[in-house]
């Protein structure tokens, strides 16, 4: 019993790990969105000459 408990903790670790790094990637990708229209809208603005 004491491999199946271990086996249990590891997955239970496993799933914490991956729970953590799913949130990581979410802000991530909200940053990345982010900067992308924070870049367009720079771009856009010195394609029309306000720079």
């Amino acid at each position: 019993m004491d491999e199946k408990r271990e086996l249990e903790q590891t997955i239970c670790k496993i799933a914490a790990k991956n729970l953590e790094l799913e949130e990581r990637l979410k802000e991530a990708e909200e940053r990345t969105a982010l900067w992308r229209r924070l870049w367009r809208a720079e771009r856009m603005d010195r394609n029309a000459g306000r720079t």
